[in-house]
């Protein structure tokens, strides 16, 4: 609608000159809406440009006396100023400041010329506490809905660089969206019916380097939301921002958040309790905490949920043939942050025993997947990193024993992957503490004994000549043994040479059944043979009979 405040029609006046507010929705929503512009137009001038709010003139009207009246009353009022400038969601601030505003050193001047659909989004969202959730979200659709398939399509999907809120989608993910408005967003065409910018606006950051998915997880978004951000452009799920944080890292900061319990007590290790991050601190607390309305918190699970969408999609995304593995095997092959796998294991420890596609517990899963420099707390201290290595290997065990003793589907055992990529002594003495036996177990795959997967492993320099050493000094006899082959490759070598003489001797079973088969069709070639020559014998004999007379 074109109308002043006081409902009149026309445009509305103003020392900057006249311009028209395009809202929709009914009369009295665009009367709101266009008080609270005009409002937060005031309020940006005063703010932001230390304009003199004072210099109105004396026959101005209702419309520049209201603004004036309401800036100067909630000047300095921390309440009325986030409701206009600001949107305050925890830690982040969204500021709403209008891209046609043009400044110059003499005077203040407002340019309307550039208003979009675009804009109109934006003083819909400004107006939720006024119009209601629900209303709001209608009239975007109904915004988003006209934009389509015309030229302001261009204009709703594109980004400038400039704008510190970056494209409309971050935007829209900072209120929660629902499922279908992102979804409109994301398949809205041009005039000529092309799809305008869903990767773009999936995969631009704002000033932050937010991607919208590191916003949507930030500000609980559906699971239905983060899937259709994440299809928009599936390498998001990687993207860092300028905090070198990753969406799947906003959703379990938040999930620590809303679990920790600010007890000190929760974190046995002292170490841990002084040298790592307070957010680490949360998530161990979160570990360690007993508390049984933990796990009948609705909302928890619900982010847990979020979190378990994303590490799976991360997991196909990079191994197209892993499907469907449990979440803990999937978050260790996309290298999460040792805090995730934490929490993963306080609400799903029956993961612990579960194994994947390949026959690897987690614990196997957790050695082969890489080295340790994947894994850590993304510290420079090295000794930081391996105490956190240390304590979830601590909970990990705890949770499956028997871990350390189990092969995967090439009979290979956790110790011997873990010396063949590289990993400490420190970490290779947790397995051991379990399975004392695997230390004189040659690996299936090279046949060679721990030490020996030592000296060959990717570790470097004095790493690598530390471990074999300690490695054997668990076991010195091995080098006198080294002669003999162990008990286990005695019975091995057996069970080949018993598997040796059966095939020989079936092969030999069959070379019998074949001459004998042979022996029987001789036989039979006889058995005719003879019987023709009786058959001579006979003829011969009867026409000598008929020769003979009766006195002879």
């Amino acid at each position: 609608i074109d109308g002043d405040i006081d409902g009149d029609g026309g445009s509305v006046g103003s020392d900057e000159g006249e311009y028209t507010i395009r809202t929709v929705g009914s009369e009295a929503e665009g009367r709101a809406m266009l008080a609270a512009f005009m409002f937060a137009q005031q309020m940006y001038q005063h703010m932001h440009l230390n304009g003199d709010l004072s210099d109105d003139d004396d026959d101005n009207d209702d419309t520049d006396e209201f603004s004036a009246s309401a800036a100067d009353e909630s000047i300095g009022t921390e309440s009325s100023q986030s409701n206009f400038l600001s949107y305050e969601e925890g830690d982040d601030v969204f500021y709403r400041e209008h891209r046609g505003y043009e400044t110059s050193d003499d005077e203040h001047a407002v340019d309307h010329s550039d208003e979009t659909l675009r804009d109109s989004v934006l003083l819909v969202l400004s107006d939720m506490d006024i119009i209601g959730r629900d209303q709001m979200w209608e009239s975007i659709r109904n915004i988003i809905s006209s934009a389509n398939g015309t030229a302001q399509s261009q204009l709703m999907t594109s980004y400038d660089y400039w704008d510190p809120m970056g494209t409309l989608l971050h935007v829209l993910c900072y209120h929660n969206p629902p499922a279908d408005v992102v979804k409109m967003l994301l398949q809205i065409r041009d005039e000529e019916g092309n799809l305008c910018g869903s990767e773009e606006m999936c995969r631009y950051g704002n000033e932050d380097e937010d991607t919208p998915l590191h916003i949507a997880c930030r500000h609980n978004a559906s699971v239905e939301v983060l899937r259709l951000l994440v299809n928009g452009h599936i390498f998001s799920l990687y993207s860092e921002n300028d905090s070198c944080s990753r969406p799947i890292d906003e959703l379990c900061r938040r999930l620590c958040e809303m679990c920790s319990i600010d007890d000190p007590d929760m974190v046995d290790t002292v170490a841990l309790k002084t040298k790592l991050s307070p957010f680490l601190d949360k998530a161990l607390s979160v570990i360690n905490s007993d508390d049984e309305k933990l796990s009948q918190d609705i909302d928890v699970y619900s982010l847990l949920t979020q979190a378990e969408v994303l590490i799976q999609m991360s997991n196909e995304e990079g191994n197209r043939k892993l499907r469907s593995i449990p979440t803990l095997h999937a978050a260790i092959c996309t290298y999460c942050p040792i805090p995730i796998l934490l929490l993963l294991l306080k609400f799903r420890p029956e993961h612990a025993s579960m194994r994947d596609s390949s026959g690897r517990v987690p614990l196997l899963a957790f050695f082969e997947e890489s080295d340790c420099n994947h894994f850590g707390d993304n510290s420079d201290d090295s000794s930081i990193s391996s105490e956190l290595i240390q304590y979830f290997l601590d909970i990990l065990i705890e949770a499956n024993p028997n871990a350390a003793r189990m092969s995967d589907d090439k009979g290979r055992i956790a110790l011997n992957v873990a010396v063949s990529n590289g990993w400490s002594y420190e970490i290779l003495r947790k397995v051991l503490d379990c399975a004392p036996r695997a230390l004189v177990t040659r690996d299936m795959s090279s046949g060679l004994y721990p030490f020996m997967l030592a000296a060959s492993s990717y570790a470097y320099g004095a790493s690598k000549v530390c471990t074999t050493y300690r490695l054997l000094r668990e076991e010195p006899l091995l080098m006198r043994g080294l002669k003999e082959d162990p008990p286990w490759l005695r019975v091995k070598k057996i069970n080949d040479e018993n598997e040796l003489l059966k095939r020989e001797n079936e092969e030999l079973k069959a070379n019998v059944d074949s001459l004998t088969n042979r022996i029987h069709q001789l036989e039979m070639t006889i058995a005719a043979l003879h019987s023709d020559n009786d058959d001579d014998r006979l003829c011969r004999s009867d026409h000598n009979f008929s020769c003979v007379t009766p006195e002879k």
